[in-house]
């Protein structure tokens, strides 16, 4: 490893004073709107966050509305997921009897869970 120190001189903003001197009144020429708007009490954050919470809500509430009409729409009531039949049991590769309480859309009973663990365990 190199003990050397960098020299990092070349970087100094300060180094040439009316360069910094023109970049500081730059950057205060261009700031200077902003700075009167909020200096007037003008709009700050949690109004420009209030002016887009109606329209996030409209839109989440779309999504919902959306969403819960696809679900109703992919599964009939007394008929077993289709979701679940099939792809997603076969995809995740779940045990026998996990796959049969899936596919019959019913909780699982204390007998259901052992045989799961028993063979899940071979």
């Amino acid at each position: 490893m190199n003990d050397d120190r960098l020299d990092l001189s070349p970087l100094d903003p300060t180094a040439d004073a009316l360069r910094w001197a023109r970049l500081i009144r730059a950057i205060n020429v261009r700031a200077a709107p902003e700075l009167a708007l909020r200096a007037a009490g003008g709009p700050g954050l949690l109004s420009e966050v209030g002016r887009w919470a109606w329209p996030a809500l409209a839109a989440a509430a779309l999504v919902g509305a959306i969403s819960g009409a696809a679900l109703r729409s992919a599964t009939r009531p007394g008929e077993p997921a289709s979701l679940l039949s099939g792809t997603v049991i076969e995809a995740f590769d779940v045990a026998t009897p996990v796959a049969l309480w899936l596919a019959e859309g019913r909780s699982p009973t204390v007998a259901d869970i052992v045989l799961a663990i028993e063979e899940d365990g071979r």
